[in-house]
């Protein structure tokens, strides 16, 4: 219909109009028929899945609720990552998702996981040229067109942390997105040099000059990847159509202890944008106010060792499936339980003097009588002696702190043995 109405617009020799003015009225007439009303909600997350738990990041996106569209960086093709990461997403939303994987960067693919309610695929694809080396993955695109707003184009972004690498996919980036006339929203690791108080890199300058793209700043005072606290590595880029949306990012998990990561979680933070359509408001999406403690999965069985039977003593010991269903049974009734508050401190109690007998001194604190001197106490005068000093006894370890060290032990020889399985079938 699009296409047969702009055949209608255009003159006949449209072909020698100029190429920027054909784009620049095809996006008007976008704009005007498919503007409509409605929200978007997506996110960016490079996962780290060469260093961090499926189960975890399942847990993350199944606390995260609103989200029309995720946008995974780094996601293992292997041992379920991938199916795991679309239940976690279903789960937070109580919806279904529908899953895009990409066939690029070996293990570490890219990922878009979207609400089939709310989206319709229409096309996808792989930007090849923009790819930095067979081991990494292309950015990934997805022709998407919401019910109740536009047709658009999603890219989850990957880029070189390399700088050499890294300019000649925003050259690549650039002349894709020249090709397009629906608006882009691009999302992911682009490894740009900026920073929460210095927003500056001339790679970013350099991309958003050559494309007309624009960069959606986060609100937020902390950066998104654990080895710089300032630094923004992770983005969210607009282009075409999409500039004119109202629309806002921000930095999900700001919290100081996200950081470092552990073998469960990843080292960036996601980032949310959210935009609006028309007359409506920017969407509300529920963001985790803390970090999560999500386990190992249900059926795992690790034993340390090898096929000869000798244990090697630098692993942790072995886990039983009970002693797995322990852990977790134990640690959620601690995590159940309110924080305990300070106890008061407890005085010494004295009887009444009309519940004792006459002439005794209280029975809670008897007093020592001096050498060879009587005692005399008058009834109406309680005598409580100092209590005496109790003896230093070292606090004892917190439980909770001892299971999660635990089940990182266990998750780290999980790793550890994917890693040897994965070496051993190359």
């Amino acid at each position: 219909m699009f296409h047969l109405f702009m055949r209608a617009l255009l003159p006949r020799d449209h072909q020698l109009m100029p190429r920027q003015l054909l784009l620049a009225i095809a996006m008007f007439v976008f704009k005007i028929g498919a503007a409509g009303a409605g929200t978007l909600a997506v996110v960016g997350f490079n996962v780290d899945s060469d260093d961090a738990s499926d189960d975890f990041i399942a847990a993350q996106l199944a606390k995260s609720d609103g989200i029309d569209i995720w946008g995974l960086t780094e996601v293992w093709d292997k041992r379920d990552w991938p199916e795991t990461l679309r239940l976690g997403a279903e789960t937070g939303a109580g919806k279904a998702y529908v899953s895009i994987l990409g066939t690029t960067g070996g293990n570490e693919r890219s990922m878009i996981l979207f609400r089939g309610d709310r989206l319709e695929l229409l096309a996808q694809e792989e930007i090849t040229e923009a790819q930095a080396s067979d081991r990494e993955a292309a950015p990934l695109v997805a022709r998407l067109r919401l019910v109740d707003g536009p047709e658009f184009l999603f890219m989850v972004v990957n880029l070189s942390d390399q700088d050499s690498r890294r300019r000649k996919q925003i050259e690549a980036l650039a002349a894709w997105a020249n090709r397009q006339a629906l608006p882009v929203v691009a999302i992911g690791s682009f490894f740009f040099e900026l920073d929460v108080d210095r927003p500056v890199d001339p790679d970013l300058d350099r991309l958003l000059a050559a494309t007309g793209w624009a960069w959606l700043r986060p609100e937020s005072d902390v950066g998104t990847w654990c080895g710089d606290r300032g630094r923004i590595t992770d983005n969210v880029l607009v282009g075409g159509g999409a500039t004119g949306w109202d629309g806002s990012a921000t930095v999900m998990y700001p919290q100081s202890n996200y950081c470092p990561d552990s073998v469960r979680s990843s080292d960036h933070r996601p980032l949310l944008a959210r935009f609006a359509f028309g007359d409506e408001a920017l969407p509300s999406v529920s963001i985790p106010e803390r970090q999560v403690r999500p386990f190992l999965p249900g059926g795992v069985k690790v034993v340390s060792g090898d096929d000869t039977g000798q244990v090697d003593e630098n692993s942790p010991p072995p886990v039983s499936q009970s002693e797995y269903d322990a852990l977790k049974r134990r640690v959620q009734e601690l995590e159940s339980r309110p924080a305990p508050s300070p106890a008061p401190a407890t005085m010494p109690t004295t009887i009444p003097a009309a519940d004792r007998a006459p002439g005794s001194v209280p029975k809670s604190a008897p007093a020592p009588a001096a050498p060879d001197a009587p005692v005399v106490v008058e009834e109406s005068i309680d005598i409580v002696p100092p209590a005496p000093t109790p003896p230093q006894i070292s606090a004892p370890a917190d439980p909770y702190q001892e299971l999660l060290k635990r089940i990182e032990e266990l998750e780290a020889e999980v790793k550890r043995l994917r890693e040897s399985e994965t070496d051993a079938g190359q």
